[in-house]
């Protein structure tokens, strides 16, 4: 399912602050889709260990701000496309064969 050209695996960055009960389900749900996924937020043993298990990357921030969070999880990886999330509280599906997240490119942030 992962797409097999770089221009077309967006990164994605998965904003959390102290909310993780759906935080764990909704990443499993990415992880078929998506080959870049970074966790940023506050430590979360239990569930940092599942990120890194599925060799996808954990990031430790105590920033109470979701833009931040965001942008420290862009700047640790270069990226053409990222899509940003905050407050999972869904399963993600496909709903047809086109884009269903919202991807955007940035310019200046390494």
């Amino acid at each position: 399912m992962i797409p097999s050209h770089p221009e077309k695996n967006p990164t994605v960055v998965i904003a959390h602050r102290a909310e993780v009960e759906h935080l764990e389900r909704s990443f499993l749900d990415l992880l078929p889709w998506f080959e870049n996924i970074i966790v940023v937020g506050p430590e979360h043993p239990q569930i940092s260990q599942v990120v890194k298990h599925h060799g996808r990357s954990w990031i430790n921030s105590d920033s109470p701000h979701i833009v931040e969070l965001w942008e420290e999880g862009m700047r640790s990886r270069e990226s053409d496309w990222y899509s940003g999330l905050a407050g999972l509280r869904m399963s993600f599906m496909p709903v047809s064969d086109g884009v269903w997240l919202p991807f955007f490119k940035l310019q200046g942030l390494h």
